[in-house]
């Protein structure tokens, strides 16, 4: 168990990977079971924003059961569900009723727990009303039977604030926030890319905190990944919880016209090893389904587009959480997995990078980083053939068992690959081309899975 740091109580020190300092924990609020230092698992969750499932708000029971088995079958060992408001919206109290309903049949196996949301107007009240809620759920997460809470973008007087209605109603949280502010200093602005000194400052300035999660997604993917790993490392010294994020792209509109290049695969791979190589103590992908910034995972299928109702069309991310799991399997397992069939992940955008400015459509900022590239990672069993197509562009590789990553410059026209490796061969086309027509979802990647078997 990690808990709130007090100088009345010293608890025995704890390894997780490697050592972990000395935590300790508040007499009055934790009981006596809840006292025993343990190393949490590894689990590997997922963002979930409550206000944008792919089926609209007042999603049935049977409709998030259909999510969490998605989940499940990727790998996941829960849902982090962000709540944004709560009495001013109805549907999040009655959707998220539905969400412990589903959960509760894999209770054992998938776990739930919240990212309260002050950026939405969520009141430290109305956070201390739903944890006294939902906290003893059979679905809920929780460390030696502690609530873990994180939240997004709170202040430390909000986190303080929560903490204090709590245990007026004799309720002990591990509270690990994704922060904007610390106690003497504000608001923060660097709680997008949080060096060290920022993350020890966040946890020292309240003690009480169990950790820090950091909502890594508005930089570079090796960038997020290089602070990550810091982040995780600050955390750990100071025997706290880290729940490291894992971005596979980000394309923000509106005021938020922003996007930032990850090079295909290489910062999604770049954030996998910080959180394995870092210890952090779980790992949070950024997101199931944020439609609007676009950093979802959520299967789509494997048509060139799906419809998300009020965010519109939007590009498949699948073969984003399908490369995700050779890092997910090692990171809860602490061991390199070996792989055993052979299967490509393909991804690149649609459009051309200059169709923005042709068209005078309000390019976002970062766009001058991104580069019209044909990405692919192969995962092979064996010895594996690999030719690449864009347009009348060609390129045959030959490469060895093992994790590889190749690319090739984009040409306007259909996308395709073929794979050959012991006497099978698969040939797969994309089902949207490079440049042939204007895409819906401008500048937003598409990205799929190709197995050879």
């Amino acid at each position: 168990m990690l808990a709130a740091l007090l100088p009345s109580l010293v608890v025995m020190s704890l390894m997780f990977g490697q050592a972990w300092g000395a935590v300790k924990a508040s007499v009055r609020l934790i009981p006596a079971a809840a006292r025993q230092a343990i190393a949490p698992p590894r689990r590997v969750f997922a963002h979930y924003v409550m206000c944008c499932t792919l089926h609209g708000p007042n999603v049935s029971v049977p409709q998030l059961g259909q999510e969490i088995a998605l989940a499940r079958d990727a790998g996941l060992d829960g849902f982090v569900l962000n709540v944004g408001a709560w009495t001013r919206y109805p549907s999040y109290a009655s959707d998220t009723k539905n969400f412990f309903a589903a959960a509760r049949a894999t209770a054992t196996q998938f776990k739930l727990f919240f990212s309260l949301d002050p950026s939405g107007g969520l009141t430290p009240a109305e956070g201390a009303d739903i944890i006294a809620t939902y906290r003893t759920d059979p679905a809920y997460f929780r460390v030696n039977g502690m609530a873990v809470v994180s939240t997004f973008a709170s202040s430390d007087r909000w986190n303080r604030e929560l903490r204090a209605l709590l245990q007026r109603r004799g309720i002990a949280i591990l509270l690990v926030p994704h922060m904007v502010s610390t106690r003497d200093e504000g608001e923060s602005g660097g709680h997008e890319t949080p060096g060290p000194e920022l993350v020890a400052r966040f946890l020292t300035d309240d003690p009480e905190l169990a950790g820090y999660s950091w909502f890594g997604a508005a930089a570079p993917g090796r960038t997020l990944g290089d602070v990550s790993r810091a982040a995780a490392l600050a955390a750990r010294r100071l025997g706290k919880f880290y729940i490291a994020p894992i971005t596979p792209y980000y394309l923000g509109h509106n005021t938020n016209n922003r996007v930032f290049d990850n090079a295909g695969f290489a910062g999604l791979d770049s954030q996998w090893m910080a959180a394995i190589e870092g210890g952090a103590t779980w790992a949070q992908i950024v997101t199931w389904n944020d439609w609007e910034e676009r950093s979802y995972v959520r299967p789509l299928g494997v048509g060139a587009q799906a419809d998300t109702g009020q965010w519109g069309p939007r590009n498949p991310h699948d073969g984003f959480l399908d490369a995700s799991r050779y890092f997910i399997d090692w990171y809860k397992s602490g061991r390199k997995p070996t792989i055993r069939s052979t299967r490509a992940f393909v991804a690149f955008r649609p459009d051309p990078v200059s169709r923005c400015i042709k068209d005078r459509y309000a390019c976002p900022a970062g766009t001058q980083t991104l580069s019209d590239t044909l990405y692919v990672v192969v995962e092979a069993a064996a010895a594996t053939s690999v030719t690449l197509n864009a347009g009348d562009r060609t390129r045959t590789f030959a490469i060895p068992a093992g994790r590889t990553s190749l690319r090739m410059p984009m040409a306007r026209g259909d996308v395709s690959i073929a794979l050959s490796s012991r006497g099978l061969r698969r040939y797969w086309r994309a089902p949207v081309g490079f440049a042939i027509v204007p895409n819906s979802d401008r500048l937003n990647m598409v990205a799929f899975t190709v197995p050879l078997e």
